[in-house]
């Protein structure tokens, strides 16, 4: 099995809800929904034909699949 991260490590200074801009951040760069979000690591979810959307971050270390 091989195991290839995706995504920047994140630093704990980087994450908006310890910051002021926290709900701005949250619409924008940090947004769970990578089509929204559209970071370099992201890639396009079709979820046209789904009530479920997946919120998804890629991120060195794992990612987070809600």
């Amino acid at each position: 099995m091989v195991c290839l991260e995706q995504g920047e490590w994140l630093e704990y200074l980087e994450i908006p809800s310890i910051n002021d801009d926290c709900e701005a951040a949250r619409q924008r760069q940090w947004n769970p929904n990578p089509n929204i979000r559209c970071n370099a690591a992201d890639y396009p979810v079709n979820d046209d034909d789904t009530l479920l959307k997946p919120l998804m971050l890629n991120a060195v270390g794992g990612t987070s699949i809600m």
